[in-house]
């Protein structure tokens, strides 16, 4: 017998600019679509915003939000993971359990709700590690990971979890961004680029580790040719803008973050992609390198994009880029990546390749069929 009611515990504030926000939404979406009926579960520390998420992430309103109070006190992440078992204890009806919550999916797990927790990144806390310990011994319960690379590490930390309760899941992109028109130029038209511009862009954060140093190294080098950086607040631009102003890059043209229903149009606006994440990457600034065993979301929204990459060449990136699908360089090495763009500016061929395998490569993507992988397992 199938389930039809899931219960996703996020640690999201929707709506938000994180990606993790952008995740739980296009996943519930996803979830909803194979015919269960989904509650999300999520965290807001303000007052109710008055923005229509599912139009702000660009999902239709298939699944129910329900938002619990994170307070701003020693310990918040306990409480709110007990409120939100406690919610789940008031549905009366058979439920599956799906959480990027440790704590709540650990209660969840022990009280003896089928529960699927989706790991990012593995423990690294004293009681981090016995949540999910508690969660993995348990015969009704399922560990998701992002990458191959995470699995390794978390079987080395839990040389007892058996290969039958794992499953890889990379992050996905939307299926109707790979059914879009990818000659929507409107972007350029604002930033008044024309039309033979080389226009070289970077979507995303502007944290430690992203590669903004480097991007604005190549464009010193590179002054002929515009770049787009899209990401980050008021505070991160502004900073930003003084780095460039001090290299006097006139050819640099820094965005601030818009929702994730509007970057494809700014990803069709450019002729080229980076992505030059560093060995040394953290997230939302908290120190954590996640650089040996992330999946980012980014990575399958370039890809569906229909443009070409230029990614850092990082082992973990290399589950889904390969020599075909993308040009990846060391992550360090500036001439490097300033010879991958030069050659792609002189081979519309090799352009046109890369792009249309990457777009071909990211069907398999989806996060429809991420549901589907994921579900799978369940019946």
């Amino acid at each position: 017998m199938v389930l039809k009611k899931i219960v996703y515990l996020s640690n999201s504030t929707i709506p938000s600019k994180t990606a993790n926000s952008v995740h739980v939404m296009k996943m519930s979406s996803a979830i909803s679509e194979l015919g269960y009926q989904v509650l999300l579960i999520v965290r807001n520390k303000n007052k109710k915003n008055k923005i229509d998420v599912f139009q702000y992430y660009g999902i239709k309103e298939t699944f129910k939000i329900k938002s619990v109070y994170y307070p701003q006190i020693k310990l918040n992440w306990v409480l709110y993971g007990y409120n939100c078992y406690r919610l789940v204890r008031k549905i009366k009806s058979d439920l599956i359990i799906y959480a990027r919550n440790l704590f709540g999916a650990f209660l969840c797990s022990k009280n003896g709700y089928r529960t699927i927790y989706e790991c990012h990144m593995p423990p690294k806390r004293i009681w981090d590690k016995y949540f999910l310990r508690k969660i993995i011994i348990r015969n009704n319960s399922k560990i998701i990971v992002i990458s191959h690379a995470l699995k390794t590490i978390l079987m080395g930390i839990y040389p007892f979890l058996n290969e039958s309760k794992i499953v890889i899941a990379h992050d996905g992109v939307d299926i109707k961004w790979l059914e879009t028109d990818k000659n929507n130029l409107s972007i350029r038209k604002d930033l008044k680029f024309t039309d033979k511009d080389f226009v070289i862009g970077y979507v995303g954060s502007l944290y430690k580790g992203r590669g903004i140093n480097l991007i604005l190294k190549i464009a010193s080098k590179l002054r002929e040719n515009k770049f787009i950086i899209l990401g980050g607040n008021t505070k991160e631009i502004n900073k930003l803008m003084l780095k460039i102003n001090n290299l006097k890059l006139l050819n640099v043209y820094p965005l601030r973050y818009v929702p994730n229903s509007e970057i494809l149009r700014y990803l069709v606006s450019c002729t080229v992609l980076l992505m030059p994440y560093q060995h040394n990457l953290s997230i939302a600034g908290n120190g954590i390198n996640t650089s040996k065993y992330m999946s980012p979301l980014k990575m399958f929204e370039y890809m569906a994009s229909g443009r070409p990459i230029i990614s850092s060449n990082l082992p973990v990136l290399k589950e889904v880029l390969n020599d075909d699908n993308s040009i990846l360089v060391d992550p360090d090495d500036l001439c490097s990546w300033i010879n991958a763009i030069n050659k792609l500016k002189s081979d519309e061929v090799l352009c046109r390749r890369l792009a249309n395998n990457a777009l071909n490569n990211v069907y398999e993507y989806s996060w429809s069929n991420r549901a589907k992988l994921i579900f799978s397992y369940l019946v």
